[in-house]
């Protein structure tokens, strides 16, 4: 199943996504950390918060201690052939919805089409805890 299947995705699976393509841009050298696990504390972890989602927790470490919340968007506009300023494709076959998809599959963001969010944030959430919690190095 593709990773864009977004919809079609658990949310372990989606997030399993995310474990594998955080893992990728570490050992590629983008600006990730190799121990990004460690700087994720599961007390703390709220996939709905800017501030405390995955993400959220590393950026603030990527960044030299500033917190950036949008510092993974750069990679995605590469991936995807678009301009990361403007999020507009060259070739017009990419779109900010795009960009969102990607979130999505990867665990990191939701598919709106769910009616309750903060039911489908609190199970994303419990994904990445139970997937990151079980013997991967998060702080508890």
């Amino acid at each position: 199943m593709s990773e864009n299947t977004k919809t079609q995705l658990s949310a372990a699976e989606r997030v399993a996504n995310g474990i594998a393509w955080l893992d990728a841009q570490a050992a590629a050298g983008t600006g990730i950390p190799a121990n990004w696990r460690e700087l994720v504390d599961a007390t703390k972890l709220r996939m709905g918060s800017f501030e405390h989602c995955v993400l959220g927790q590393i950026g603030g470490h990527v960044t030299d201690g500033e917190r950036h919340w949008s510092w993974y968007r750069e990679t995605y506009a590469d991936e995807l052939g678009m301009n990361y300023g403007s999020f507009e494709s060259a070739s017009g076959s990419a779109s900010w919805g795009d960009v969102l998809t990607l979130e999505t599959s990867r665990g990191f963001n939701l598919d709106y089409s769910f009616f309750d969010r903060s039911i489908a944030w609190n199970e994303l959430t419990q994904a990445w805890v139970d997937a990151l919690v079980g013997g991967n190095g998060v702080k508890e």
